[in-house]
């Protein structure tokens, strides 16, 4: 191996050791080969608890929308201006029950499941979960746009 072959390895460990930008871990994999769609649906949840537990979690998002109207109608704010907002709110309620949903799901409830066993005890049924996995990804991608703070 030349010298200039060496330096290039060189730099290139350096640079992602001091620059780990643009690298996801996913901390619910080991260090052995996995499908693509095993990773595809591991990333996609790294992803979203990363967002949830860094920037979201942050917030207050729940808002009580009987409370919110009654005090805005006590300020003086016209009861059908308010109805839009309330129509908002709700959205973004909805939205942080499913963001709770998918995070309990994917934190407590997934890694806990017990694989589904067929009547031949030597078999696992891996449809139920990988129908499961579906669902639960479907729902996720669907919030992509709600990704933020």
């Amino acid at each position: 191996m030349d010298f200039y072959a060496v330096w290039v390895c060189i730099k290139v460990f350096f640079h992602d050791l001091l620059f780990p930008y643009n690298k996801l871990k996913i901390k619910t994999l080991d260090r052995h080969y996995h499908e693509v769609d095993d990773l595809m649906l591991h990333a996609c949840f790294q992803l979203f608890v990363n967002f949830y537990e860094n920037e979201y979690i942050k917030h207050d998002h729940e808002i009580d929308t009987e409370k919110y109207f009654t005090e805005m109608v006590n300020k003086g704010y016209p009861e059908d201006f308010l109805k839009i907002d309330i129509i908002e709110i709700e959205n973004k309620n909805k939205i942080h029950r499913s963001f709770v949903e998918l995070y309990t799901w994917w934190t407590r409830i997934r890694p806990n499941r017990v694989k589904a066993h067929s009547e031949d005890s030597s078999f696992i049924d891996w449809d139920s979960d990988d129908e499961e996995d579906q669902i639960m990804l479907t729902k996720l991608l669907e919030l992509r746009s709600c990704l933020w703070t």
